[in-house]
């Protein structure tokens, strides 16, 4: 074994003890993961993405982005705002868990891409050939194409390789492969945008050891400081040369997406207020910018002064100012920042505190001098931060400030954050999981829906053990074997499509009525949550799924109401009798599967 194998091997075993995952889809969780660090896609996300199983023409995930925002079903796409400046970006990714690059990877790639492709293969032609996930993937990634590229051309199609191979050994034969790839892809796809990347046992380690950069030094020119109290805050007021401001917010003249996470908007494109702002920015240089602007707020836990008018700033967060300072970022990058003698600055006032009460009513108060809903600030709600303390007492992370904790390097299988909690609790608490898997981002989109989901009135610790039986459930649902003819191969490789509706079974015979509340799932035991009692919820399922008789995808049958109906028909009117029956009668069978997985142990 080369010394390359040997570290990814050994980085990838410490990558699965910090993140407490199994062997299954092992590589390809690291791979993606490495792939995407600078796209801040959480493991829920990933695993999504991964239509690996049989019948997958030779892709392993399929993420797609919209403004680096990942889109898991195509319903979302409706809550996008599209316009000239929108970009998509769509990674099509296969690992390999060995060491060298393979041709036939891209033959077989290449055979998919023409069905991929092909508007007129539909649902029935896709499904005769590929899996439900695989194809669910496609249609997505086609609407998304469609829907951006009537307004834009900012598309881009990544075919990844990954292996533990060595990246500097990739034959003359692969590359000629790849480019008759990309060569079809572009033919097929009408996106000129398109390229192979390659990654290696190097590259992949040296992705996963590189530290996530904290740190960004600010020029500027003039400024005022103050403390407060006891010193422990302090803030300072600074006006900043326009092409210093530029050169801060960006890492090789591309936005630094992740210092906006706890802006509660993203960028809103041409609005009036943005008009105005560019307005200014090209047309009144013989007057100070600053003047003309309100500016930028800035958070940072550690500010440290250096010589020649400088501040180190640390872990910092721009809360007010996002639409100012994409203005700037586009008006220097169409320009050119380098050509540009830039005389005006911007005002920024930098507090530095790591109070998280103080840094919730900052950002409630900069943001609400403009037309911003409620919901939009729920991050800031005192019952997400009680959330999130209880989270914290029992081990794990509420993430109600996207990626606060995966930052502060925690442990991301304990970490959870608001929009899938919502999903759990309307699968559970609502009992429509139809509705948590169609389109999470309505859930919490109104302030209605948002006050119904988060509630005074629900038991705290309902969330937490929500997102923890979701937990449970994926994991076993990624151990049911795809042959197995107990549990029916027409569904195996789709159960992880149903995660919501066998968790929601699941709960229902744990605790012998359909009608369980918060305070039940309060008191859940999570170590009676067993395998088999999730083999007697998938037998369950399965046979509703039967009964329901839907020739449609399992995607779509997921999203739908039928399938909801049918299981609480089948458990609405049970009593606490019935469920001792049934407990008799699936015995039998639930030992039968159990003896169907501990015989295909070794291949999982």
């Amino acid at each position: 074994m080369n010394n390359q194998l040997r570290l990814i091997n050994s980085t990838i075993t410490r990558f699965q003890k910090e993140n407490d995952l199994d062997d299954q889809f092992l590589f390809e969780i690291f791979s993606i993961s490495q792939i995407l660090k600078s796209k801040n896609i959480d493991f829920v996300d990933i695993e999504n993405s991964i239509v690996d199983g049989g019948n997958d023409g030779g892709i392993d995930s399929v993420i797609v982005l919209v403004n680096d925002t990942n889109l898991n079903t195509i319903e979302e796409l409706s809550e996008l705002e599209i316009n000239r400046k929108t970009e998509l970006e769509i990674f099509i990714i296969q690992t390999k868990d060995s060491n060298s690059f393979k041709e036939r990877v891209f033959d077989t790639l290449s055979l998919t891409f023409q069905d991929v492709f092909d508007y007129t293969k539909e649902l029935e032609d896709l499904n005769s050939r590929y899996n439900h996930s695989l194809v669910d993937k496609i249609f997505l990634l086609r609407e998304a194409i469609d829907q951006i590229m009537v307004t834009t051309d900012k598309v881009r199609i990544n075919v990844v390789y990954a292996s533990k191979g060595d990246t500097t050994q990739i034959s003359n034969g692969v590359k000629n492969r790849a480019q008759l790839l990309v060569q079809t892809l572009k033919e097929k796809s009408s996106i000129s945008n398109c390229e192979v990347l390659y990654y290696g046992a190097n590259e992949l380690r040296k992705i996963f050891i590189e530290p996530e950069e904290t740190e960004l030094i600010l020029n500027y020119r003039d400024s005022f400081s103050s403390s407060f109290l006891d010193g422990s805050s302090v803030g300072y007021v600074l006006t900043v040369n326009l092409k210093d401001y530029f050169n801060f917010v960006t890492k090789d003249k591309t936005i630094r997406e992740s210092i906006f996470e706890n802006n509660v908007r993203h960028f809103q494109g041409s609005i009036t207020v943005n008009k105005g702002i560019n307005e200014t920015l090209k047309n009144s240089e013989d007057i100070e910018f600053w003047w003309l602007n309100n500016g930028i707020t800035i958070l940072s836990p550690e500010i440290v002064p250096l010589p020649d008018n400088k501040l180190r700033l640390k872990n910092i967060q721009i809360v007010n100012g996002l639409q100012t300072t994409f203005c700037i970022y586009n008006h220097y990058k169409e320009k050119g920042i380098d050509t540009i003698d830039e005389k005006r600055s911007v005002l920024i006032k930098i507090i530095k505190t790591s109070d998280q009460t103080t840094m919730d009513k900052i950002i409630y108060s900069t943001n609400s001098q403009t037309m911003v809903r409620a919901a939009d600030l729920r991050a800031t709600d005192e019952l997400q931060r009680n959330i999130e303390n209880y989270f914290l007492s029992k081990g794990y992370y509420y993430d109600r400030r996207k990626n606060y904790y995966k930052n502060m390097n925690k442990d991301r299988s304990k970490i959870f954050n608001i929009a899938k909690t919502a999903q759990y609790i309307e699968t559970l608490l609502f009992k429509r999981p139809n509705l948590a898997r169609a389109n999470p981002t309505s859930l919490l989109k109104t302030d209605e829906n948002y006050s119904r989901i988060f509630s005074y009135d629900f038991n705290i610790d309902s969330y937490l053990k929500a997102c923890l039986l979701h937990t449970k459930v994926s994991k076993f649902i990624k151990k049911i074997p795809l042959d197995s003819d107990i549990i029916n191969i027409k569904y195996g490789a789709s159960m992880k499509n149903l995660s919501f509706h066998l968790m929601l079974i699941t709960a229902i015979l744990y605790f012998k009525n359909y009608g369980f509340n918060d305070t039940d799932l309060a008191n859940l035991d999570l170590d009676k949550i067993d395998q088999k009692l999730f083999n007697q919820s998938l037998l369950y399922l399965v046979q509703i799924l039967d009964k329901l008789d839907d020739t449609r995808s399992i995607i779509n049958i997921a999203k739908s109401s039928a399938l909801t109906k049918e299981i609480t028909n089948e458990f609405i009117n049970k009593d606490k009798s019935d469920y001792e029956i049934i407990d008799n009668l699936t015995e039998m069978v639930t030992e039968l599967i159990a003896v169907s997985l501990e015989e295909r142990k070794d291949d999982l």
